[in-house]
């Protein structure tokens, strides 16, 4: 699953083959790994998931920024360990690739915490009011979270 959609992986392993590549085929559902050796193929898949990931973490939080009337300085995707997202003092805002691999609302719910923290820089009464004014299903989100962190941050490690 990438952004809630299910794709096929496809891997070619052939000595022959100069260069490793990826072909990621929206239309289809494919994604086709084409590499020497099984090393490869983790390594590979998981830059091309990080790489898209990033393009279209950044994209939602944007448009949720803009609809919210909300300014982050900058937003950064990263390979986090044990985080989902955070806020710096800047006004900069992190989010964990491994967002694409959860349902939307997930990714919905991270952002806009997030989002919040550039109004309040807390966990504070006041932040979780702001966060269930903005998403009043949050509380379904962080328990999904909870339950299913270990698993997503397994994947691909």
């Amino acid at each position: 699953m990438f952004f809630e959609k299910e794709y096929s992986i496809n891997t070619i392993i052939n000595n022959d083959i100069e260069k490793t590549k990826v072909y990621w085929d929206e239309s289809s559902k494919q994604i086709f790994l084409m590499c020497r050796n099984e090393t490869y193929i983790k390594v590979l898949l998981k830059s091309k998931i990080v790489e898209k990931s990033k393009k279209k973490l950044i994209e939602i939080t944007k448009e949720k920024a803009k609809y919210y009337k909300l300014q982050p300085k900058k937003i950064y995707v990263k390979d986090q360990k044990s985080r989902w997202g955070s806020c710096s003092s800047k006004g900069n805002i992190n989010l964990n690739w491994r967002l694409s691999l959860c349902p939307l609302f997930i990714t919905e719910y991270v952002t806009i915490h997030e989002l919040v923290h550039l109004i309040h820089f807390n966990h504070s009464k006041n932040f979780w009011e702001k966060v269930h004014e903005l998403m009043k299903n949050y509380q379904i989100a962080k328990n999904w979270l909870r339950r299913n962190q270990k698993d997503i941050f397994l994947i691909l490690t």
